[in-house]
């Protein structure tokens, strides 16, 4: 990964959720799954994983230069993919 940002995206039901915005090297690619088994292996809380992924080809900054995680937030609504949860097993 070139860049990473973490931001809420608003849930109805939890308030909100985390969302990770990556900007990966050119050429590279990075499913959900990866990415959080990735984190898990770096023995981070379960609570704490992303529950959505944005990949950019850069990360907007503001007028300062800074990383705009207002921007990221407002584009991570519209385009981030949410993690599928497992279906529940059948009987």
């Amino acid at each position: 990964m070139q860049n990473v940002a973490c931001v809420p995206v608003p849930d109805p039901a939890l308030g909100e959720r985390m969302c990770a915005c990556l900007v990966l090297h050119p050429g590279h690619r990075l499913s959900f799954d990866e990415l959080i088994s990735f984190l898990e292996t770096k023995e981070m809380a379960r609570i704490k994983l992303p529950e959505r992924l944005l990949i950019l080809n850069e990360l907007p900054l503001s007028n300062f230069g800074k990383v705009s995680k207002k921007k990221l937030s407002e584009m991570a609504v519209v385009h981030s993919v949410a993690r599928q949860k497992p279906a529940p097993a059948r009987a």
